[in-house]
């Protein structure tokens, strides 16, 4: 059923028949270059939030070109509760 439904979108979707074999080939074949290209088209560094979890003293290793960190502080959260 999985592969059946796989085929049929792909026909749906207009792609080459081809598609699945050369999916990998095609994932491999982008380059940083590519991905930053299509980053700054459609991505608005200024409308990002980005929530780090983790160890507070690890966000220090990020660097000031992260921006600003708004800490928030949880209790009761120890490991094992």
């Amino acid at each position: 059923r999985a592969v059946v439904n796989r085929l049929v979108s792909i026909e749906y979707e207009g792609l080459p028949r081809d598609y699945l074999d050369t999916y990998l080939d095609r994932i491999a074949a982008v380059t940083p270059d590519d991905v930053l290209r299509v980053a700054e088209k459609y991505i608005d560094p200024e409308g990002i939030t980005l929530l780090v979890v983790g160890n507070h003293e690890a966000r220090k290793s990020f660097g000031k070109s992260w921006g600003e960190f708004n800490t928030i502080e949880l209790s009761g959260l120890e490991a094992g509760k």
